[in-house]
């Protein structure tokens, strides 16, 4: 019997409430909030403690639950943060760089995760982009993720302007890796749902005006005085 259910998430890796890119994604967030408020010297010992204690298991739900865009959100939160809080001087622009080499040595040796940690990341990360550049394999989380990027590539090379479309984008991808990547059966269950990148998925979708839109949009949202 299962105390805890797992409706949107899974046991492996324990996401509880949504999938674990999502969820990875949530703890980031909320990592980077856990640090502003914890190098803000305005709370009590108390409140303070609960933020330490907030941070340190937010950390350690991050790396337990695999989810590599999050992972990767930590480590340029990380130094980010670091400058933002403290004084811009040589010294601490060399501590901020060094902060996430070492947060991500600590989370390499330590192998915490379902799936062998960040270390196992890693070392397959390696073998599977080695395949896919030297054997034309794309296959793996890591594998899958290149081939999709070159595939819509493709599709903007052949629709620069305002892209293939919606709905017809990934038309299009099924179609060139009919005629380009067909030898790679994996990549195929893929080519029918979506690019896996935000912005390639746009530049395919409406080109280099629909990403130029996207990306101003970005840029006065974070122009906004806060």
């Amino acid at each position: 019997m299962n105390l805890w259910p797992f409706e949107f998430g899974g046991s492996s890796p324990p996401t509880p409430f949504m999938k674990h890119i999502e969820y990875s994604l949530f703890t980031a967030c909320a990592i980077a909030v856990l640090i502003t408020k914890v190098m803000d010297n305005n709370h009590t010992t108390m409140a303070t403690t609960l933020h330490y204690l907030l941070l340190t298991s937010s950390i350690i739900s991050l790396f337990i639950t695999d989810g590599k865009t999050g992972q990767l959100a930590f480590f340029i939160i990380l130094p980010t943060a670091f400058i933002l809080y403290t004084k811009p001087s040589p010294k601490y622009i060399i501590l901020s760089g060094l902060l996430p080499i070492i947060a991500f040595l600590l989370a390499y040796n330590t192998n915490i995760g379902q799936r062998g940690g960040v270390s196992s990341h890693v070392d397959k990360a390696t073998n599977e982009l080695q395949q896919a550049f030297n054997e034309h394999h794309y296959e793996g989380a890591f594998g899958t993720r290149l081939g999709l990027m070159l595939l819509s590539y493709e599709v903007f090379k052949e629709h620069p302007i305002i892209g293939a479309g919606y709905g017809d984008d990934m038309s299009e991808v099924e179609r060139i890796f009919d005629e380009q990547y067909s030898t790679s059966e994996y990549l195929k269950r893929f080519t029918s749902s979506h690019m896996h990148n935000q912005y390639l998925s746009i530049l395919a979708k409406t080109g280099v005006i629909g990403l130029t839109l996207m990306l101003s949009i970005l840029y006065f949202y974070f122009k906004l005085p806060i």
